[in-house]
């Protein structure tokens, strides 16, 4: 099954496909044997396994896909929190006399600049934004900035804030006239943070 499914650029990546196989064969079978045990289905394992239940086959099928697509989310979500984790700070945002407490991700892929100051630009999520208006924090746009992105051209409002505190640990960063921009594009679904750090800035 492993040889047909598919084309390989080497020996060795036939060879850890063919391990994936097997163990999410495994895994696959424990998955099933487990859901069997919780539901109380009597089974019995030699060289075949016979089912014997009231519930619907089906049922039990389900049972297993459901907890298979929890089990990769979990996974997914693990890793996602394991590299993410470390490049999370905790910021505060002073403007107009008021503080608002938010958590930045330091990314990397933020190489936004003002081109006639030659500041960083950090950029805040929708929600933050939101918050950030409510509390009468901001000014009017100081400027626009056009970016480019996957779907085209946008357009991105400058504001400037009186100052940005980033902790890293017991330390911390303190910036005075900080650009952030606003696009209207939200965050990622589950994300911890509501602003994008320039990597200068920390």
């Amino acid at each position: 099954m492993v040889v047909v499914a598919g084309r390989y650029n080497g020996y060795m990546q036939a060879v850890k496909t063919f391990f994936t196989f097997i163990c999410l064969t495994m895994l696959s079978g424990g998955a099933i044997i487990s859901c069997f045990y919780l539901a109380g289905i009597d089974y019995t394992l030699y060289y075949n396994l016979n089912y014997n239940s009231f519930l619907p086959i089906g049922i039990s099928v389900l049972a297993v896909f459901l907890l298979t697509k929890f089990t990769v989310k979990s996974f997914q979500l693990l890793l996602k929190y394991k590299y993410t984790k470390p490049l999370i700070r905790k910021c505060e945002i002073h403007a107009r006399g008021k503080k608002l407490t938010a958590y930045g991700f330091i990314d990397s892929g933020n190489s936004l600049v003002d081109t006639s100051s030659g500041l960083p630009i950090i950029v805040v999520s929708k929600n933050l934004f939101k918050k950030l208006e409510y509390n009468a924090m901001l000014k009017i746009p100081v400027k626009t900035l056009s970016f480019s992105t996957v779907s085209g051209e946008s357009i991105m409002k400058i504001y400037i804030i009186d100052k940005l505190v980033i902790y890293n640990g017991i330390e911390m960063n303190i910036y005075n006239n900080v650009l952030i921009g606003y696009s209207g594009i939200n965050f990622d679904k589950g994300v911890e943070y509501d602003i994008l750090l320039h990597p200068s800035t920390v």
